[in-house]
């Protein structure tokens, strides 16, 4: 894959996931923040890596609630009261990377990263409220623990809605190879922190915890109940134990200890230092095992996209089950109101056309022309029964009527139940808004479209079929040879048996002679007749089939799919369902090659979503923590 390509896929995955968590906003925030994280992986650690963009340096992302201490956190991280810290919940509104002035350490520059958010250099105040994020370049202590990371202040997270700022957390949360999650000892257990935490952890990444201003003598009665309430709940792996996250206490500082970290604060940053050393050891392998973490991630979360978004799909079936009946119920109305009656009179020319061809050819002639006239009053007779048996009858239903009609039935009855499930979904309200404007006119095309299609194959096919009944005697001489000396044998049976029966003959009984051949004229057209309405049936069968195939069956497949045509929801709901797979797994095939080529190969990937490794296992890679010890004097 070129690298045009790659950033292609990495910019569709990312954009698919964006919009799937905007979509899901309003039905689900916890939802919405998941997907609005997986595409932030997607854009921050997917991409970069796949771009050859290894570690170090790692970033470390100091996350948690309002006025948790976060930038104390940070503070003592860097060793120095560089961060500006307020008691003031939700003061910080933007992130701060803190770099130690190293050339070495790479900055990305893949498209897309951090979501479009502005670099900024100059000083600027943690509360400004904009799509931002400072870069602050510290001079290098004599002893720099921590140069192979880049530290992040985060802005508090106090719901998922938090204004605009929280799109920027999602960004550097995404982008961090380590989480140092910070609680309080007040608000340790407030919901939407613990949430966001239980992401990050299913999300894949290493979580250190630390609880600040706890009383010394809490400290380990805090430290217990914590992880019983809050990390007993996270997410277990396949082999049913919990990730491993180290908790470390930062108690109630004094003022002189909050403003040198690195002399007062000593005592209390050697652990947490120590701590990180030993989760970021080896950044290689930290980086390497985040990527296939995070592909793990968004391969749970890609797999189950459908689920998340089923609401609406369901909404979507609805539409198309409700598309269905009322393609059976015009089906039904056009087969009861028009097939059932109709007798189709090109089949009854057929059968004058029978009769006409049973007549004897040649010298025979004057015998049928014989029997013609013997049957004058028969024919006279009959002709006026038909007519005013077509006179009682019902006219017959024109067929343009009727499918007019049920036509106009089912597009109403769609419209109605539209109007009706208003308050369901807003999905039937954007149809509703749609079906006017923009149904209406597409409905009319396509009806005149196919129903023209429809008229005009159906024509054919009865004169298909018409011709096919002709064809079926004219183009077999022998069987109209057999067909004709059968009705002249019975035409002349009927007249032996009537002498037979009436010997010795007396005038009257030459009365009896039309009556006789008429009944055996009429015997014929019988049996001609019974075999016409056999194919009647079969007419009416196939133009039922012909009516679902050419009309009834592409109506309702535009009908079904119309709500998802270009510009709505469903759209572009289908195509990110389908984007979002196909993307990731063009991305695997990249990482597959990316991972064969690296020596040695990390390390295999746990059963389930939460930390990597314990502190313990990425100890043995990592070496012996260091912190000034000038720093250790208290």
């Amino acid at each position: 894959m070129t690298l045009s390509e790659l950033r292609q896929t990495v910019a569709e995955l990312s954009q698919a996931l964006d919009w799937l968590a905007g979509y899901v906003r309003q039905q689900s925030e916890s939802t919405a923040a998941e997907l609005a994280l997986a595409a932030a992986v997607v854009r921050n650690v997917v991409g970069p890596y796949l771009e050859g963009v290894e570690a170090p340096p790692l970033h470390l992302a100091v996350v948690g609630g309002a006025g948790a201490g976060k930038s104390t956190v940070v503070n003592f991280l860097l060793g120095r009261p560089v961060a500006e810290t307020n008691p003031q919940a939700g003061y910080t509104r933007h992130p701060t990377a803190f770099i130690v002035d190293q050339s070495h350490l790479p900055w990305p520059q893949t498209p897309g990263f951090l979501n479009g958010l502005q670099a900024v250099t100059t000083p600027r105040s943690a509360d400004e409220d904009a799509d931002i994020y400072q870069i602050r370049r510290l001079t290098p202590l004599p002893e720099e623990p921590l140069q192979h990371c880049i530290i992040w202040d985060c802005p508090d997270l106090t719901t998922w809605a938090a204004s605009g700022y929280v799109r920027r957390l999602w960004e550097v949360a995404a982008l961090a190879d380590l989480i140092v999650y910070v609680a309080s000892d007040e608000r340790y257990n407030d919901l939407v922190p613990t949430q966001f935490l239980h992401l990050l952890v299913r999300a894949g990444k290493p979580v250190m915890v630390v609880l600040t201003k706890v009383a010394a003598d809490q400290s380990e009665r805090l430290v217990d109940h914590f992880r019983q309430e809050v990390l007993g709940r996270l997410p277990r792996r396949s082999d049913g134990t919990l990730p491993d996250v180290p908790v470390l206490v930062l108690p109630l500082l004094t003022a002189e200890q909050r403003r040198d970290p690195g002399g007062a604060g000593a005592v209390w940053r050697i652990p947490l230092v120590n701590q990180v050393l030993t989760l970021t050891a080896n950044p290689p392998l930290v980086r390497r095992r985040q990527v296939h973490l995070a592909f793990r991630y968004l391969q749970l979360l890609i797999a189950n996209l459908e689920q998340a978004v089923r609401t609406e799909l369901d909404e979507f079936q609805s539409w198309q089950e409700l598309v269905r009946q009322g393609r059976l119920a015009f089906e039904r109305r056009y087969a009861a109101e028009y097939l059932e009656a109709e007798r189709f009179v090109a089949i009854d020319r057929c059968r004058q056309a029978w009769m006409d061809l049973l007549e004897l050819p040649a010298a025979g002639r004057w015998l049928s022309a014989i029997f013609w006239v013997l049957r004058t009053p028969y024919r006279a007779a009959r002709d006026y029964v038909r007519r005013w048996w077509q006179q009682a009858a019902l006219p017959p239903s024109l067929e343009a009527d009727v499918l007019r009609a049920a036509a106009a039935a089912w597009r109403d009855a769609l419209h109605a139940e539209t109007l009706r499930r208003l308050d369901r979904h807003p999905f039937w309200q954007q149809l509703a808004q749609r079906f006017s404007s923009e149904l209406l006119p597409a409905w009319h095309q396509q009806w005149d479209t196919l129903s023209s299609r429809f008229v005009q194959q159906e024509r054919e096919e009865l004169e298909h079929v018409c011709q096919r009944l002709l064809e079926s005697l004219q183009t077999r001489p022998g069987r109209l040879a057999v067909a004709r000396l059968g009705k002249l044998t019975v035409d002349l049976g009927a007249l032996a048996l009537l002498v037979y029966l009436t010997w010795p003959l007396d005038w009257y009984h030459l009365l009896l002679v039309p009556l006789c051949v008429s009944l055996t004229h009429q015997g014929v057209e019988w049996l001609i007749a019974i075999q016409l309405e056999s194919q009647r049936r079969r007419l009416r069968q196939q133009r039922a089939e012909h009516l679902h195939h050419v009309l009834a069956g592409p109506l309702e497949q535009w009908l079904q799919q119309w709500p998802a045509t270009s510009g709505s929801s469903v759209a572009r709901l289908q195509q990110a369902l389908r984007q979002a797979p196909a993307a990731l797994e063009r991305l695997e095939a990249v990482l597959a090659v990316s991972t064969s080529s690296v020596t040695p190969q990390p390390a295999a990937l746990p059963d389930g979503l939460g930390l990597s490794a314990s502190a313990t296992e990425l100890s043995r890679h990592a070496p012996t923590p260091a912190v000034p010890a000038s720093s250790q004097r208290n």
